[in-house]
């Protein structure tokens, strides 16, 4: 490995705004160990790293499960060395009214968005504190964890916690030259997005935005290279808004919006 070749491990890379971020690091010449809940999607996104000449592996698991942010470390350590970079990007979204959401949906959202997040954090922690040169951990929260949103009553609780731990685990862990931070996007075109908020909806979020489109996986992709990057060293506990300028706005919610006419 050298110097400017680091480790990633990137959950919840099989699709999405996972698959986008490890194809983006295999681009900047990292190694990068794929991560998801289908053997088949986790080869498929694998092999597309090494058509970009990148070096990829992969692990399957259900991130709230101990055993799945074990059998990361192992594979990164055995296959690239050790663990620099940790990005825990794996998530479910389940919307629903507060009213009537379901006990069973909650506690599957904070097990995956909140335990899962902090099972693979501390795995690679440890990792990283043995290794003794540091390391990177970056958070994927939402800006739906600063802003009460309609349906949010799982992801948005999960996603607030996740801001709290971040900021322990920068705190905790900067005497070992580990830095945290979160990146919290708005909403993400995507194939999720479009499950939960169908073509209509999505179009209509992308008119509470000032830049007038909603954030593409690469916005976040951008970030994270940054974050992850020498020449963010310095910073650490912090909360990134990958949201288009929609908070400085005060712009949050389009069920909001169409209730005062908007």
């Amino acid at each position: 490995m050298t110097e400017t070749t680091r480790s990633v491990i990137i959950t919840g890379s099989t699709s999405g705004i996972g698959r986008v971020l490890a194809l983006a690091f295999a681009r900047a010449g990292h190694q990068v160990l794929i991560h998801g809940r289908s053997e088949e999607r986790a080869r498929q996104v694998a092999e597309e790293v090494r058509a970009e000449g990148g070096t990829a592996a992969w692990v399957t698991g259900d991130v709230s499960e101990p055993g799945t942010a074990a059998a990361l470390i192992q594979c990164a350590t055995e296959r690239f060395g050790g663990v620099d970079v940790f990005i825990a990007n794996a998530g479910v979204v389940m919307m629903g009214d507060f009213l009537d959401y379901p006990l069973d949906d909650f506690q599957r959202s904070i097990a995956v968005n909140l335990t899962g997040l902090l099972l693979g954090c501390q795995a690679a922690a440890r990792r990283m504190v043995e290794q003794g040169r540091g390391g990177r951990i970056l958070t994927l929260a939402s800006v739906g964890a600063n802003h009460g949103q309609f349906g949010f009553t799982g992801y948005g609780t999960a996603k607030a916690a996740v801001l709290g731990l971040t900021r322990v685990m920068a705190v905790e862990l900067a005497r070992h030259s580990i830095t945290v931070n979160a990146i919290s996007p708005g909403p993400v075109m995507n194939e999720m997005l479009l499950g939960v908020y169908g073509e209509e909806r999505a179009a209509l979020r992308a008119r509470t935005i000032p830049l007038g489109r909603l954030a593409g996986p690469e916005d976040v992709a951008g970030m994270a290279l940054f974050l992850a990057s020498p020449a963010a060293g310095y910073l650490t506990g912090q909360q990134f808004l990958i949201d288009g300028g929609a908070t400085a706005a005060g712009v949050y919610s389009i069920e909001v919006l169409q209730r005062a006419g908007g």
